[in-house]
């Protein structure tokens, strides 16, 4: 039935930031732009009159997509201040990293706040278990995750 993983979206209250961020900061490439203004796609997205900006990046040595949308017809709900990663929902993204500290050193410098630094899972099964990860949020809230094994 599956035959992979194309994309994931995130929605966006200003998309040019959300590039900029992305693509400098995080260091993705854009593969497409394109505004939607298309009733067959208001009424998949289920809003009706509804249009989008959006965007598609690469991920690095992945095939997988990151899609964009900004909504320009309808103002779109800001993530919760106070929100948790146990809250319910899609929490965040996850990108593998071959040197979780130089990334993390990386994005410090640029003033990426990030909830803790790199932290370590596994050690007492040996360092070929071993799993490092560390999370931080996008200009909109979106939590985005760090890993290396």
């Amino acid at each position: 039935m599956f035959t992979g993983w194309h994309h994931t979206n995130v929605i966006v209250s200003d998309l040019d930031r959300s590039l900029d961020f992305y693509t400098r900061v995080l260091g993705l490439k854009v593969a497409s732009q394109m505004e939607i203004d298309d009733p067959e796609f208001a009424r998949g997205v289920g809003i009706p009159d509804t249009r989008v900006r959006a965007a598609f990046l690469k991920v690095p040595n992945s095939t997988t997509l990151l899609e964009m949308f900004e909504y320009a017809t309808i103002i779109s709900k800001p993530i919760s201040k106070d929100a948790l990663p146990s809250d319910l929902g899609i929490q965040h993204i996850c990108f593998r990293v071959n040197d979780i500290e130089a990334v993390y050193q990386n994005l410090v410098a640029q003033d990426v706040v990030f909830l803790s630094p790199p932290v370590t899972l596994g050690t007492d099964k040996g360092d070929t278990d071993a799993v490092r990860f560390c999370y931080f949020r996008d200009p909109d809230g979106n939590k985005i995750a760090f890993y290396l094994r």
